[in-house]
């Protein structure tokens, strides 16, 4: 599982939370949006920011860890 916090430029509605994987829909101070949640893996999260380019919405950032290696972490 991959844990996924990707900041976009547009203030997005929280329903589309189910469209996006099920993941969490906020909304920043600044009117941005924030999508939080996990992902089974890499090609779910390149489905997901396709998702977002086709909808034309502008990606501020990406932040990824890997549920796993969070676990090895010494």
């Amino acid at each position: 599982m991959i844990e996924v916090e990707i900041h976009i430029e547009e203030k997005i509605d929280t329903s589309w939370s189910e469209w996006f994987a099920g993941m969490k829909i906020t909304h920043s101070e600044d009117d941005t949006s924030v999508v939080i949640g996990k992902l089974k893996d890499q090609p779910a999260l390149y489905g997901l920011i396709g998702k977002m380019r086709d909808l034309g919405l502008h990606l501020k950032s990406i932040k990824t860890q890997d549920k796993e290696d969070a676990n090895n972490v010494m």
